[in-house]
């Protein structure tokens, strides 16, 4: 996987800190132009779609595929615009919240999960088999 990827991960978690220290300072001072719903799912959403989805796809590329693997077409693809909708999700759901934007992106993102998902099972059966043979486990 290119060095980069990892960053992504540690952007979005410091996106939904950001978003969790704001929502945390609204009872203390007045925050006018901001609702707090909006920004209670720009963070959630974020946090799980962003910081743990993206962690977990990296870990699951890197432990269970080679490199050569990993810089695929189709994963790349499915990275890049996995990260497109994670940031369009964020800033949607803090501008708007629960509107067509966010719907729109949190739906792109829910497809290429789902990309991600049937890719991974079609091609994960040759790195078990190869692993199952250089182990040497019944």
């Amino acid at each position: 996987m290119p060095r980069s990827w990892p960053y992504f991960a540690i952007l979005h978690l410091l996106l939904t800190a950001a978003a969790g220290v704001l929502l945390r300072a609204a009872p203390y001072f007045q925050m006018t132009g901001i609702d707090y719903g909006n920004v209670l799912h720009a963070h959630s959403h974020t946090g799980v779609l962003g910081w743990g989805y993206v962690a977990l796809f990296l870990l699951l590329a890197n432990q269970f595929f080679p490199a050569s693997f990993q810089v695929q077409r189709h994963i790349r693809i499915c990275f890049v615009l996995t990260q497109f909708g994670v940031i369009g999700m964020f800033i949607a759901f803090f501008l708007q919240g629960y509107a067509l934007f966010s719907v729109i992106f949190s739906s792109l993102h829910g497809l290429l999960s789902y990309w991600f998902v049937f890719w991974f099972f079609k091609h994960s059966h040759h790195a078990f088999k190869k692993n199952k043979t250089k182990t040497n486990v019944p």
